[in-house]
């Protein structure tokens, strides 16, 4: 039928809305939805006209099975593939030495003097006598507490760290896809790279080998995490997924295996 009007819902239930101008009564329960419209959040569908969730989930499982992009319960088949150095080279240096990283920089830059510059403002308007206020004092107080975040641009340096990292990363990548058959599609080999580099900050040992080198310098060079998502369009939390990823990878190979391949 036809409407002429556009229909005004109003509550009767959890699943039920009528209309306050034809009667017309929306029912919309759990797994099926006749509305016009659905909204679509991060997690889940909602019903437009009750505000009922219709599906409790968008992804085929949790987000903490031993997966980083795809959650499919399909598994995907194991293909032997190279994934080329260029390409990994091409996402180490976009995260290392590119305009992305220098603007993520200048981002945490300004967040560190904005918070410097009201801690110093709260020190001093707590003080009761404001004639007796040593500037000096309040800012070296508030610096000792709020440690700047570290600059470091040397370009060459820069260059070596982005060559080693990616000669490594393209190796254990490489390895893990065609020595331990670790799932990973092309659309997610950015997530897999992005998160490997910043477990190198400290590196991952299994039984006393270490997977994941571990190279210092990448904690001043690599931009900070509460960036990565404006800068990046990267979730921090992939980078706990990623390590999940290789720590279940790695959980069923034995020390000896791991000396040999790593």
């Amino acid at each position: 039928m036809r409407k002429w009007h556009v229909c005004k819902y109003e509550a009767i239930d959890a699943h039920l809305a009528g209309c306050t101008v034809c009667g017309f009564v929306h029912d919309c329960t759990q797994g099926h939805c006749v509305a016009e419209g659905v909204i679509e959040t991060g997690d889940s569908v909602v019903c437009s006209v009750t505000g009922l969730c219709v599906r409790e989930t968008v992804f085929c499982d949790a987000e903490f099975v031993d997966t980083v992009a795809s959650y499919g319960r399909t598994p995907v088949p194991v293909v032997s593939m190279q994934v080329p150095q260029c390409m990994i080279s091409e996402y180490v240096r976009l995260l290392l030495d590119s305009e992305s990283s220098r603007r993520a920089h200048a981002l945490e830059q300004t967040r560190w003097k904005n918070k410097v510059q009201s801690q110093a403002m709260a020190m001093v308007n707590n003080r009761k006598q404001k004639s007796s206020i040593n500037l000096v004092t309040v800012i070296q107080t508030v610096m000792a507490r709020t440690p700047a975040p570290c600059l470091h641009r040397d370009a060459e340096e820069v260059e070596e760290v982005a060559v080693l990292v990616s000669t490594t990363l393209c190796r254990i990548i490489n390895t893990c896809i065609n020595a331990l058959r670790m799932n990973m599609r092309p659309s997610e080999i950015k997530i897999v790279v992005f998160g490997l580099c910043y477990l190198m900050r400290s590196g991952v040992n299994m039984f006393g080998v270490a997977v994941i080198p571990k190279v210092d310098v990448l904690k001043t060079i690599l931009p900070p995490e509460n960036a990565l998502s404006s800068c990046f369009a990267f979730r921090a939390k992939h980078i706990t997924d990623v390590e999940n990823k290789i720590k279940f990878l790695f959980r069923g190979v034995s020390r000896a295996q791991l000396r040999e391949l790593f």
